[in-house]
């Protein structure tokens, strides 16, 4: 199982709050990603949450964009006290400069995502199989993926 796989399978856990965010920064409608010093490549990061506390991305990365299923994106602050999972681990998602078969590139492909994701059907298991098949299907032939523990992020 890659690391794009194991960020995935947190939409299939149950969750408390009835609203999910995918976080892409930077938000790939403005910016062509990080630029890797080694090899020049340009790399995004994606994370799912279920509590989004937007104070602490615009602090250290005002560079992000969010797209919300089940409700809207708010300034909060983080919730004290719980052991359920907010939020899945942050994956590089690494620019291959390969395109899909219908010519698109990692940002366009990334914004898909971004567009589609409000209308999955996350309360269901067919729901969530089907948004992770998408996402998928839309990421592997054009991206690598690397955990982004030593990023900062």
């Amino acid at each position: 199982m890659n690391g794009l796989s194991r960020t995935l399978q947190w939409l299939k856990l149950p969750k408390k709050h009835s609203s999910c965010h995918i976080i892409v920064t930077p938000d790939p409608r403005k910016y062509p990603g990080f630029k890797r010093v080694r090899t020049g490549q340009h790399q995004f990061y994606l994370k799912f949450e279920s509590v989004l506390n937007m104070d602490q991305y615009i602090s250290y990365n005002p560079y992000f964009v969010v797209a919300s299923n089940g409700g809207s994106p708010t300034l909060s602050r983080p919730l004290k006290s719980s052991n359920q999972p907010k939020g899945s681990e942050w994956i590089g998602i690494v620019d291959t400069s390969q395109k899909t078969p219908h010519s698109k590139t990692l940002r366009e492909v990334l914004v898909d995502i971004l567009d589609k994701f409000p209308n999955y059907e996350l309360h269901s298991e067919k729901g969530v199989s089907e948004a992770i098949g998408d996402i998928e299907a839309s990421l592997n032939p054009i991206a690598t993926f690397e955990e982004a523990k030593d990023h900062g992020l």
